[in-house]
């Protein structure tokens, strides 16, 4: 016989009334020894009870251990608890990112046919945020779900929030975490899934090329360029990391820019260009950025074009201020230098009284 499943509260349960047994003659009554063959997944299985048939009267065979239960089972709850690592683990983009694990339990039992089936106790997507622990997940009722003898339990992250790379100790049925039987079936086994995210940092490098046919009258000249970085976490739009943050930088120089995260798409705008003739960026949008990787520093190339200064009108050559100036200073002095010859010359003739 089948006792009929309870009401999810109850602690006793009462088969159907089962007749029809003959009594026998009451110096030789019928006795019967009732076992049970199915403990529902009970720690242990009650022995077997004698009743002796009465006429007359309904016996009850009554399975109660000596600390009152037939058949104790022992449950455990799952927990989750986020772990961020690496240099950038401590980023706001990070400590205020909410990531997702899709957490799951299984257990492996058999159909109304007998047949071995696995059963999916739990599944759902849990957010959590960095460093947080949640003891007990739980279910519909908001209670600590009660998961019996034998769940396997397991995550995966589906949600990672950029991270470089992410791992959860326990990620399939086969690596599971699984509930066992307690000594003290009144204390939940405590399971706990953890998933770390790491957060690697990397750089990226910004490179001033002058280029034309008045480059070389550039000399030290700074220029200012604006540079950008944003991070996919998952969401419609994309987390700014860096967000036009300006640096000066020479012709010929480059300046290195660290700690961003992996993955981080950056790009440059020039805010000042020298008074160059034209200004190329090689990653100048969001939509052409570079894309930082972990093994090497992703390079930006801001380039401005110098026109040659313009020629002077009859086709002489061309006045260039700086250029011209220390020659202009050399023949001035030399025309002093004559003007003074010439006057000695002249005093001198004039004291001469042949003169």
């Amino acid at each position: 016989m089948t006792i009929p499943e309870g009401d999810g509260t109850q602690t006793t349960f009462t088969s159907p009334l089962v007749d029809g047994i003959p009594a026998g003659p009451a110096d030789d009554p019928t006795t019967c020894v009732v076992s049970e063959t199915d403990n529902g997944g009970a720690d242990s299985t009650p022995s077997p009870v004698e009743v002796t048939i009465v006429p007359g009267e309904d016996v009850v065979a009554q399975f109660t251990a000596d600390d009152g239960r037939a058949n104790p089972f022992s449950a455990g709850t799952i927990g989750l608890a986020k772990k961020v690592d690496g240099p950038l683990a401590d980023a706001s983009w990070v400590q205020d990112e909410t990531f997702v694990v899709q957490v799951t339990c299984q257990l492996d039992t058999t159909d109304e046919d007998g047949h071995p089936v696995r059963a999916t106790l739990f599944s759902a997507p849990v957010e959590i945020g960095a460093g947080e622990t949640i003891d007990a997940l739980t279910g519909p009722d908001d209670q600590p779900l009660k998961l019996p003898v034998g769940t396997h339990c397991f995550g995966e992250e589906v949600e990672a929030g950029g991270a470089t790379s992410h791992t959860v100790d326990h990620d399939s049925f086969e690596d599971a975490v699984v509930v066992e039987k307690q000594e003290n079936p009144d204390e939940p086994q405590a399971l706990m899934l953890t998933a770390t995210n790491v957060f690697e940092a990397t750089s990226v490098a910004v490179t001033k090329k002058v280029d034309g046919a008045g480059a070389s009258g550039v000399g030290s000249t700074e220029f200012t360029i604006a540079v950008s970085c944003t991070l996919d976490q998952g969401y419609d739009e994309p987390t700014p990391v860096l967000t036009a943050e300006k640096h000066t930088i020479a012709a010929g120089r480059t300046v290195t820019i660290g700690d961003l995260p992996v993955g981080a798409h950056c790009w440059a705008e020039e805010t000042d260009d020298g008074g160059a003739a034209s200004s190329s960026v090689d990653h100048g949008t969001a939509d052409d950025a570079v894309v930082l990787a972990a093994d090497h520093t992703a390079t930006i190339t801001v380039t401005n074009t110098f026109d040659a200064p313009p020629s002077p009108p009859g086709g002489g050559l061309a006045f260039t201020g700086a250029t011209v100036l220390p020659y202009a200073v050399a023949a001035l002095g030399t025309v002093l230098v004559g003007l003074a010859l010439l006057l000695v010359a002249r005093r001198r003739r004039g004291t001469d009284p042949t003169s």
